[in-house]
């Protein structure tokens, strides 16, 4: 295994806090600098004086730039808002949906406390379904009882329920099965020590090989996992388990032999056990069973406890050298057997109803990992080196004496500006060592990445009398100096990048630059930029929480954020201004009361009403738009006022400049001029921004549900199994874009899980108009017949019935379009 690429952290400066180490070195500059004017470097010196006092004060910098990073990041009380700085404890960070069969395993025997263990297979077909077959859980020892039918089914739904919820994409579903077992006992000769109670031993046998023999998972706590050295990235791999850390055995087949040499390992184990002499398992009379899985049933294994007088005398305990349970017939041996089997009977009930009680308690995470703090001290107070300058220098909080003459006050003076230019540097690095929160932070309203704080009279003696503006501005002009050589959205950006390289990610997408068609504004397009990349950070724990996920269809899907992992990254990666549910696209046209047709069905004339229609927004009334006009009519330099023959003013468009081609768009009332444009223009860039998006459809959960449903259009094989319909607007002025249409189908395509193979239909209004409904209409069939499954009551068929209808309808709609320049893209 090849070693990590790492790049080597650079230390603390050796000579940031060494006094004389600076002091050389300043010595040093100065010698090279004025070596041939200024010879006199002894401490008498007054420019040596300050030399010493600017090195004493750098030692301050470093010192409070050496702290812990949690005092960078804390608050006066000493907590850090985790939230804000975008990081994450190890319980949210690492878990994921399931994706291996063994994550399947342990999130269902964490959910569901009433299976004892659960199998995962793909099923048959390979179109993306999964089959789940699970083994109830025994009945307490002494309880004949067993699960009834109506239990088994009632547990069946409830995987159903789990399992839908946490499906991947193009993944669904299959068949759900109970499992039957077959009955085993144990046989065979177990001696034992006197240290130990033999009824307990007896029972921790029992309880032990009966464990192994059907899942070998078991629950641990977080804590004792992560103190036995399991780091956190293991201790939460796969789905999050509410009830601990689930250990497991490697996974046997439900109908697999089983190894008497691990139980005969097992039970040495165990303590008070000294040696098994022999161990075997037999069925109720007492034969040796059959332990290959050979028997054509698939039949789960299952250890009972002794019952009859023949099943106690099966398994004997010898203690100090004597039988518990010897083959004879006396009486009084008999009746010792039955206090050991009825005193063993009462040990395992209690392991079991401690085994139970840990399934369903609620992992405590409190103490698993102490959540960091700082020590709360300010770090931007500035104290002046004036103050420790020698009295005769007049620059400290006593100044000069009032007796002093003139010019000495002007010397002070004029010395105390020189220096000022000196400590306003410091302060300022003070005051960004305060920033650093601010600066690694996911606050949308920064602005700024340096940061500044004006002197004053407590930080400086006297220096106000030396402003020549009042101090607040000051404090405005250095702030000015500031916003000028602060280059915020290139910082911004570069410690957003170290923010996502934390969690492995990186936010590609430099190329949006390119089709920046709404932001003409350079700062507007870098506020834009900025927003996708804090909503990529923001959102980082659900979007690699649910990168695999599929949406879940036992819930409302339509207008709400209920969309797959996938889904929710790409639409961040593509800069959609609506990236966080699944709506129509129409909608919004329908709400303005606008319908896009082609430029050529756009008569003389027909456009004179937008301007008025636009601005009323009444959806009660249709008004067609050309789809130029749609795409075009914000850009800069389209929207003009202009002059009818009657010498009206008049809102234009400006189809072509050559040659110069208007389209009319109404008449201007009197008073109505550039700001009413300005707002034409700021409306149709907004529908534009509010129709993008797209709908991502799953083909496996197209599948058809029933035989005698309506016929289900003709597809080729490989159309249900691992295969999504990615379906676009094409009619928004980026989405439009040839570059942009291939942009967005490599960003799909790298982002979708490798195994996937999408199909990208970019429609126009019309067409997306219907696939809508078809699409909402199935959601809604889909979620019914989910829920309809889910109740035993309604258990008829008839909503996989109307399901499938639904589905024929959408799958005919996608085949119909394929016909024209839809492809697969495969990357």
């Amino acid at each position: 295994m090849s070693a990590a690429l790492t790049i080597r952290s650079r230390g603390a400066d050796p000579d940031g806090l060494d006094f004389e180490a600076l002091q050389r070195t300043g010595t040093a500059m100065l010698q090279a600098l004025c070596g041939q004017r200024w010879t006199d470097y002894n401490a008498h010196d007054p420019g040596v004086t300050m030399l010493d006092q600017l090195s004493y004060a750098l030692t301050e910098l470093a010192y409070r730039s050496a702290f812990r990073h949690e005092d960078y990041l804390a608050g006066r009380d000493g907590t850090i808002d985790l939230e804000r700085h975008a990081l994450h404890l190890p319980q949210d960070i690492f878990p994921s949906e399931p994706v291996t069969a063994d994550d399947w395993r342990r999130l269902l025997y964490d959910r569901i406390a009433e299976i004892e263990d659960v199998w995962v297979t793909q099923a048959g077909s390979a179109d993306g379904l999964i089959d789940i077959a699970f083994k109830l859980g025994d009945p307490p020892t002494g309880v004949r009882a067993e699960p009834t039918a109506a239990q088994a089914a009632g547990v069946a739904r409830r995987i159903r329920v789990q399992a839908g919820a946490a499906r991947a994409l193009c993944e669904d579903i299959g068949r759900i099965a109970v499992l039957e077992t077959e009955d085993f006992y144990l046989t065979g000769d177990i001696e034992v020590h006197s240290l130990r109670d033999p009824a307990a031993i007896y029972a921790d046998i029992f309880f032990q090989c009966a464990h192994h023999l059907i899942s070998g998972l078991q629950f641990d706590s977080y804590e004792h996992a992560a103190a036995d050295g399991v780091p956190p990235d293991e201790l939460f791999s796969g789905p999050f388990t509410t009830h601990g850390h689930i250990t497991e055995s490697a996974q046997r087949a439900p109908d697999a032999g089983i190894s008497l040499p691990r139980l005969i390992g097992l039970i040495r184990g165990i303590d008070g056990v000294r040696q098994v002499h022999m161990l075997d398992l037999c069925d109720a009379e007492g034969k040796s069973a059959r332990l290959d899985g050979a028997g054509g049933k698939r039949l789960v294994p299952r250890l009972c406890f002794p019952g009859n007088e023949r099943q106690k005398r099966m398994l004997r305990v010898h203690f100090m050298g004597q039988t518990a349970a010897p083959d004879n017939d006396d009486e009084s041996d008999a009746d010792a057997v039955s206090a050991l089997i009825s005193r063993a009977r009462i040990n395992l009930n209690k392991l079991q109803f401690e085994a139970r009680a840990l399934r369903q308690r609620h992992a405590s995470l409190e103490h698993l990992g102490e959540v960091p703090a700082g020590a709360g001290q300010p770090l931007a107070p500035y104290y002046s080196i004036q103050h420790q300058f020698p009295a005769i220098y007049g620059i400290n909080a006593y100044g000069v004496p009032a007796s002093a003459p003139p010019e000495a006050h002007a010397h002070a003076r004029q010395l105390k500006a020189y220096l000022y230019v000196f400590e306003q540097v410091m302060a300022n690095y003070l005051q960004n060592l305060a920033g650093i929160a601010s600066v690694f932070s996911i606050d949308t309203d920064l602005t700024q990445s340096y940061f500044s704080q004006s002197l004053n009279n407590a930080m400086l003696p006297d220096i106000e009398a030396l402003y020549t503006r009042e101090p607040d501005q000051m404090a405005q002009e250095l702030d000015d100096i500031r916003r000028r050589l602060d280059p915020f959205e290139d910082r911004r950006e570069r410690v957003i990048d170290v923010m996502l390289a934390m969690y492995g990610e990186c936010y590609t997408q430099q190329a949006l630059r390119k089709f920046n068609v709404y932001f003409p504004v350079r700062q507007a397009m870098h506020a834009w930029l900025l927003e996708n990349k804090l909503a990529f950070l923001t959102r980082i724990v659900v979007l690699l929480r649910q990168r695999a996920a599929g949406f879940r269809y036992d819930l409302p899907a339509w207008d709400s954020d209920n969309v797959s992992g996938a889904q929710r990254k790409i639409a961040i990666l593509l800069g959609l201004h609506e990236h966080h549910c699944c709506r129509s696209l129409c909608e919004p046209m329908r709400r303005a009361g606008l319908r896009i047709v082609p430029d050529a069905h756009i008569g003389e004339g027909a456009l004179s009403g937008v301007f008025r229609h636009v601005r009323a927004a009444r959806p009660g009334a249709t008004m067609n738009v050309a789809a130029t006009l749609m795409r075009k009519a914000f850009a800069p330099g389209r929207l003009e006022i202009g002059r009818t023959s009657e010498g009206r003013a008049a809102v234009r468009f400006k189809v072509k400049s050559a040659p110069l081609t208007y389209w009319h768009l109404g008449e201007l009332a009197s008073g109505e001029g550039a700001a009413e444009l300005k707002e034409l223009s700021e409306t149709l860039r907004s529908l534009n921004m509010r129709c993008e998006g797209f709908h991502l459809v799953e083909h496996t959960l197209l599948r058809p549900r029933r035989s005698d449903s309506v016929q289900c259009p003709a597809t080729d094989e490989g159309f249900f199994p691992f295969r999504v319909s990615v379906v676009l607007p094409n009619w928004t002025a980026r989405f439009h874009d040839p570059e942009f249409q291939k942009f967005a189908q490599d960003t799909v395509s790298l982002n979708l899980p490798a195994h996937i193979l999408p199909t990208f239909y970019w429609l126009g209004y019309v067409q997306m108009d219907d696939f809508e409904s078809r699409f909402r209409n199935w959601l809604d069939k889909l979620r019914h017949a989910t829920l309809s499954g889910h109740d035993a009551a309604e258990q008829d068929g008839g909503a996989d019935k109307a399901l499938d209808d639904a589905s024929s309808y959408l799958i005919s709609f996608l085949l119909r379009q394929q016909q024209r320049d839809v492809h697969s893209h495969w990357v």
